[in-house]
């Protein structure tokens, strides 16, 4: 069984109580506030029952440091103090294709009483492993559901809703502004909310200037400039705005997302040409493109061409789990980011 929304894993979890829930879940999203937030609506309904908590014993296990034998081991071991158990292990996404076919028989016999929660920032739909999931438990996989554009106007509407939730409001640009600087981690755009909320005391609105004032951005124009210098191919001026970006800028990640927001957005105006669009449906998806800068966009996007946007996407994945996974030099790694994105 397979869900692609939060919202309905969650009726689907409500609906199956605390004494129908399935052995095996794996949650699939690159927010890791997504995977908590379906975790607790888990636990919660696992802890629901009368002397739940007196009687559930919960482990928590890092793949990526522990591995799949630690899992395998625990699955098998018994607890003499517990009569059920939660099992969460998290970033199976570090587990290679060897390991993860070491960890099926193990997951296919499952004790009774114990349940089990993968948690995985990405994992292909069409390997053995996942289909294997499919059909032993239930998987939410908010990676596949949404394109990446869709997703960042998802955010934008998070954005909004969280804003009223906090007793304030956000204008439209704002909050495309906000999404554009800090990503789809709802984590770090809550904090930034927060942070704006207090910036403006009794004021009721958040705009555009304030989040330029407050937030502990990029210097946009400097960031677009180097976008301009990637999507040209220009390579020593993309590495020199870049080396005077990262001696201003404290973030390396902030700077990923910001490069990876220009690429989403010219890879979705190169899918729409490549598809027969014309410019009224790219200035319907995004309404500031009009003029000079919609004839800007659509010029960049045809001349980088579709498939390479889509191999930067790719790339800056890549570097950006590097850079969170491996002890590397952030320096040397957004040098070998530019060289790739601005290589022919």
């Amino acid at each position: 069984m397979r869900y692609t929304d939060i919202t309905a894993f969650q009726k689907h979890l409500q609906s199956s109580g605390n004494r129908h829930l399935m052995q095996l879940y794996l949650l699939i999203a690159e927010d890791h506030y997504d995977v908590q937030l379906a975790t607790k609506t888990l636990m919660q309904i696992v802890l629901g029952a009368p002397d739940s908590q007196s009687r559930m014993g919960e482990v928590r296990l890092d793949l990526s440091s522990r591995g799949a034998k630690a899992l395998i081991n625990e699955l098998n071991s018994l607890n003499l103090f517990a009569t059920r158990r939660l099992i969460i292990a998290e970033h199976l996404e570090a587990l290679n294709t060897e390991q993860q076919k070491a960890l099926l028989p193990a997951l296919n016999s499952i004790p009774n009483g114990t349940i089990l929660i993968l948690a995985a920032s990405s994992m292909k739909s069409n390997t053995t492993f996942y289909k294997s999931i499919e059909k032993a438990g239930v998987i939410l996989d908010l990676c596949a559901s949404q394109k990446p554009w869709e997703r960042d106007l998802a955010m934008q509407q998070w954005v909004i809703g969280h804003a009223l939730e906090i007793r304030k409001k956000i204008s439209t640009p704002a909050a495309k502004l906000l999404v554009s600087l800090f990503g789809g981690e709802r984590a770090r755009l809550g904090s930034e909310l927060s942070k704006l909320a207090c910036f403006l005391g009794e004021r009721e609105e958040i705009q555009t200037s304030d989040i330029m004032q407050a937030c502990e951005g990029l210097h946009l124009e400097s960031v677009w400039q180097l976008c301009d210098a990637i999507f040209s191919k220009q390579v020593s001026k993309a590495l020199s705005i870049l080396g005077h970006l990262l001696v201003e800028s404290s973030s390396f990640f902030l700077l990923l997302r910001q490069i990876r927001s220009q690429f989403h957005v010219k890879c979705h105006v190169a899918a729409l040409l490549e598809g027969g669009e014309g410019r009224e449906a790219i200035s319907s998806a995004y309404s500031y493109m009009r003029g000079n800068i919609l004839e800007q966009a659509v010029e960049v996007a045809s001349k980088y061409g579709l498939k390479a946007l889509q191999r930067g996407l790719v790339i800056l994945d890549q570097v950006e789990l590097k850079a969170k996974n491996q002890n590397c030099d952030q320096q040397i790694l957004a040098e070998i980011l530019i060289v790739k994105l601005t290589g022919k």
